[in-house]
């Protein structure tokens, strides 16, 4: 009887290790389509082993990649690409640069406002109403009358407290900005400023573009942000980093960029 219980025990320990291996090699990949109309669409992957994972967001031949980790949270990603059919991937790395789709479907999106996909809260521009660099934002515009005036006045704050970090260099393609991290440090790099000028001024309900590309103002390649001034009905470039850069020498400057000196790439 022993023998037998022995046997029963054994056999039930291999069947638990059988199942927790499989449940561990077994991808798990959710979407929360419930943002579509606002333009964003959310992806959760788990039990994914390698570290190279993207999502794919294709309209037509355009082609948007982005790194996704796993988690426990929904990580949501602009569709930023127009009204369409989009095509949606997540891909494993398989060698090289050669990758396999573990997910992929067809959405047909239509978006009811197009400068709603530049409010919501994304992986480059992740924001919520409980982080304090959005509880300054709040604080910041108050006693403003116009979006006008509410983009001069976190634009000031920000160029006048914030300084470049020369020696946050060698980052990671996949370094994302904390927000309130640079709000602690006081200090970041060109994508640091763009993405919590985004998030603050998002969180007011002023549409705003987080940029990359270049422009005449560095050598290096740049991010800056487009902003949506409502009284105008017009997107303008603005470049906080070069308004800190230029505050920090004493030189005049205008917050509103001529958008001749900037050439975009990709656009969040």
């Amino acid at each position: 009887m022993k023998r037998f219980i022995s046997l029963v025990l054994v056999l039930l320990l291999a069947i638990s290790l059988f199942t927790s291996a499989y449940a561990k090699e077994k991808p798990s990949i959710e979407v929360d389509k419930l943002l579509i109309k606002k333009g964003a669409i959310g992806i959760k992957v788990n039990n994914i082993d390698n570290e190279k994972i993207k999502v794919l967001i294709q309209l037509d031949d355009e082609k948007i990649y982005y790194n996704i980790e796993n988690g426990e949270e929904f990580q949501y990603f602009p569709l930023q690409l127009g009204n369409g059919e989009y095509k949606i991937g997540v891909l494993e790395n398989v060698e090289d640069t050669k990758y396999k789709y573990l997910y992929k479907e067809n959405i047909n999106v239509k978006i009811e406002n197009e400068n709603d996909i530049f409010l919501n809260s994304i992986k480059l521009v992740n924001w919520n109403k409980e982080m304090e660099s959005i509880k300054l934002a709040e604080e910041l515009v108050k006693d403003c009358e116009t979006e006008l005036e509410k983009v001069q006045a976190v634009y000031k704050h920000l160029t006048e407290n914030l300084t470049y970090d020369k020696e946050k260099v060698n980052l990671s393609s996949k370094y994302i900005p904390n927000i309130d991290q640079i709000l602690e440090d006081k200090k970041g790099i060109c994508y640091d400023f763009s993405s919590m000028f985004a998030a603050m001024l998002r969180s007011q309900g002023i549409p705003t573009k987080l940029i990359k590309g270049n422009s005449e103002f560095t050598d290096a390649y740049h991010s800056w942000n487009e902003v949506y001034i409502k009284e105008s009905n017009e997107w303008v470039v603005i470049d906080v980093t070069k308004g800190s850069a230029y505050f920090n020498e004493n030189i005049v400057y205008n917050m509103i960029e001529d958008s001749e000196n900037y050439k975009k790439d990709f656009e969040y």
